[in-house]
């Protein structure tokens, strides 16, 4: 099966093949080929050799370190023949220096400068794959690698108070506020790189991501005229009998972090941190005694970005479980936008007004972090993980706080602020897996 690739085999003895070949040919009475040959068009040499290199060969063979350079040609044997070639040395794919006008192509022995082999560039006749060659840079460096990849299912807590509707009749108490608008929970995921070097010291990046919480409210019809607005938008007091209000938000962050050697059962981390925050608010009432329907909508967007410090910590290693910790906290430059409308439907016609701002300078904002979480060994390289995991991000833009800082009223030219005094927290568990290599 192997007599096609007579003209790309270049094989390399090793001195215990050559011990080798030197009892079975005083057997036989064959003669052997000289050290350093290599009989790249002889199939029967081929043949002789086999067993002992081939595509078949270990894997050590085949995935063996690659340096960044081309080896100068070593000095001839007496007898004329190639000294044999420091494969492990060699630089796979680039053989473009490596040929001269009278020793050939000194990479794979080629006695012409066209048609170099880079087959020959490894003992067994055959390039590493890439995994391959990933593995022998790997061993070579003696690093370590971890990959967690996590399940989160995370709560955020509702946003501060602020009066949306109250009742025309009664005590005046607010029928709907803002802290009112708990959201359900949300999933997302989370993914873990860290790179080890062999002095213990690591480099982490991680990415989160917390997909829609949402939440709703109804006030359903009791009466003509049943409610009244709150301060949105100036619109201060207008009638209505029915509202539905509706708070949407959703997070991602990515960090990069570098932590310190340590003998003792902490480490120290530092590093940078980017967090994205949005949320969107809207609320529709009805007028049916005057047909007339009020929209009010308001969205905000923080994009956070600074560095952070904290504390790595393992508490406790058992051979079936293992319990660690970290906690984070770093101040952040908040580029926060906020985008408010005000559409008034009545009678068939439809007005519209709306104003953005933005924050100039952006303002500060703030990020902790509390991260709990235990593994359980599955195998010697993989482990089940569990946890729980806390964001608090303050000094940031809410779409409820945005409510009272803007004029939208029809017939009046709009103006508006940013509100960044806002503060969410954002908590939950997770469910993964943990791999090394």
């Amino acid at each position: 099966m192997f007599a096609n690739f007579g003209p790309l085999i270049c094989l390399r003895p090793s001195p215990q093949s050559i011990g080798f070949l030197s009892l079975l040919a005083a057997s036989l009475s064959l003669p052997l080929p000289a050290v350093g040959q290599q009989p790249r068009g002889s199939q029967d040499g081929f043949q002789q050799l086999e067993s002992l290199d081939s595509v078949l060969a270990s894997p050590r063979s085949v995935a063996m370190p690659i340096a960044d350079r081309v080896p100068e040609p070593k000095a001839a044997l007496g007898d004329g023949s190639q000294n044999e070639t420091d494969y492990g040395l060699l630089d796979f794919g680039s053989t473009g220096d490596s040929c001269t006008s009278t020793a050939g192509c000194i990479t794979c022995g080629n006695p012409s400068c066209g048609g170099c082999n880079a087959w020959c560039l490894f003992p067994n006749c055959t390039p590493p794959g890439m995994m391959q060659w990933m593995s022998a840079r790997h061993d070579q460096s003696n690093t370590c690698w971890t990959g967690r990849a996590d399940a989160l299912l995370l709560w955020r807590n509702a946003p501060q108070g602020y009066p949306l509707a109250t009742q025309t009749a009664g005590t005046g108490y607010p029928s709907l506020d803002a802290n009112q608008l708990e959201s359900t929970p949300a999933g997302g995921p989370r993914f873990q790189i860290f790179r080890t070097d062999s002095c213990g010291r690591t480099l982490e990046w991680a990415y989160l991501r917390g997909f829609n919480f949402r939440s709703q409210r109804v006030l359903p019809s009791l009466g003509t005229n049943s409610y009244r607005t709150g301060d949105i938008f100036g619109n201060t007091s207008l009638p209505f009998d029915e509202a539905f209000a509706n708070l949407g938000s959703g997070i991602q962050t990515f960090e990069m972090n570098y932590r310190l050697r340590s003998d003792r059962a902490w480490r120290f981390l530092a590093g940078f941190r980017w967090l994205e925050w949005r949320e969107s608010f809207s609320m529709q009432t009805n007028d049916f005694n005057t047909a007339t329907t009020d929209l009010y909508q308001t969205g905000v967007f923080n994009s956070l970005y600074g560095g952070q410090i904290g504390i790595d910590t393992l508490l406790l290693t058992l051979p079936w479980l293992k319990l660690d910790s970290v906690v984070k906290a770093g101040a952040y430059y908040n580029n926060a936008v906020q985008r408010s409308s005000y559409q008034e439907t009545a009678g068939g016609a439809t007005q519209m007004v709306s104003v953005a701002v933005d924050q100039d300078p952006a303002s500060c904002g703030f990020v902790g972090e509390l991260g709990l979480n235990a593994a359980i060994p599955l195998t010697n390289r993989i482990d089940f993980r569990f946890g729980y995991e806390a964001l608090w991000i303050a000094s940031i833009a809410q779409a409820t706080d945005q409510l009272a800082g803007q004029v939208l009223q029809t017939g009046v030219p709009p103006a508006g602020g940013l509100d960044t005094g806002g503060s969410v927290v954002i908590q939950g568990v997770s469910m993964g897996i943990e791999g090394r290599w």
